[in-house]
């Protein structure tokens, strides 16, 4: 089963994939953060900091790791 969903991702996630979630997590960090900061929300900024490193560190990780699998 493990092997099905495994390679169900790796079929799916390619090059394309790893480059609209990197570019979804630079988005939160650039754009958003500083918005939220802007307006006083510190909680959701902190958040949506967290969001944005786990996106961009995450899908490169997962990207490694289906490649080498």
């Amino acid at each position: 089963m493990i092997r099905i969903i495994f390679d169900y991702i790796k079929l799916l996630f390619g090059i394309e994939m790893l480059f609209l979630f990197v570019s979804v997590g630079l988005f939160l960090l650039i754009r958003d953060v500083p918005l939220l900061n802007k307006k006083m929300l510190r909680r959701e900024s902190i958040i949506i900091k967290l969001l944005g490193y786990i996106y961009i560190f995450g899908s490169i990780i997962l990207f490694i790791i289906i490649r080498r699998g």
